[in-house]
């Protein structure tokens, strides 16, 4: 079932989950590999777009003057509303209210069975918000979604569908004390020394994670000659099962 509200629908997650996974910065899962339907991948290069800014977020809090003039004082800063490709290029598999951003969104329930299933086989989730899917166009810096911020809980997961990269290229750090942990604070440059890159594709059986969003920030590399499709899955998580998950993919795959 598809909950299309924007309410914070894991803030009643288990407290002592906290504890439990305080300083991790993310959790290989241990399940099997989630396969795209055929034709996936030429779909999502037919149809995704590069995404362009159309509202102010708490994580870019300019309007669409004032982005123009600080990516005019700053040649860092890109202006989200007119340069297309500055963030990446995507699509929505499922409907969104999402208003602040431009978006393709295809019927993915319809046009990818596969995928669907094995998503609600899989993962222990009650209900899902949104899944969507994106390549980034260029280096991605340090940053932490407006969603999914719960002290000690890696929740925010990932899927990659795809990676023809031959290495990493997502990364995580701790999220700088006296920062929000907002991309326009420019937190990194170039990829720092205590840098934690992902693997969950090219030595795994799995290719899903989830990590902490909460106290550290994320980031992607880019290399022009390869391509990678990430999904991010925004769901309400089923708790008895999510631990239960956790606990098993930590045997299996570790503290990371």
């Amino acid at each position: 079932m598809v909950n299309r509200s924007m309410a914070h629908f894991n803030d009643n997650y288990p407290k002592h989950l906290g504890e439990k996974y305080k300083g991790v910065p993310y959790v290989l899962l241990d399940i099997p590999r989630i396969i795209s339907d055929d034709g996936f991948v030429e779909t999502f290069n037919r149809e995704s777009r590069h995404v362009l800014r159309l509202a102010k977020t708490a994580g870019y809090p300019f309007t669409r003057e004032e982005a123009e003039v600080k990516a005019q004082n700053e040649d860092w800063f890109k202006n989200e509303y007119i340069e297309e490709g500055c963030n990446w290029k995507g699509l929505y598999l499922t409907p969104t209210s999402d208003k602040t951003m431009k978006h393709v969104v295809l019927d993915g329930k319809k046009d990818f069975p596969k995928l669907f299933e094995q998503i609600t086989t899989y993962l222990p989730l009650k209900k899902i918000h949104t899944i969507r899917c994106w390549e980034n166009q260029w280096p991605i810096g340090l940053h932490r979604d407006l969603d999914e911020q719960y002290p000690g809980v890696p929740t925010s997961l990932r899927i990659i569908l795809d990676d023809n990269n031959p290495e990493p290229t997502f990364w995580l750090a701790p999220k700088p004390e006296d920062k929000k942990g907002w991309g326009y604070e420019r937190l990194n440059k170039g990829v720092p020394n205590d840098a934690v890159f992902v693997d969950a594709f090219r030595e795994t059986e799995t290719n899903s994670f989830v990590f902490n969003n909460h106290e550290f920030c994320h980031a992607a590399k880019k290399d022009p000659n390869h391509s990678k499709i990430l999904m991010f899955i925004l769901a309400e998580w089923d708790w008895v099962g999510y631990e239960k998950l956790m606990d098993k993919s930590i045997e299996r795959y570790g503290r990371k």
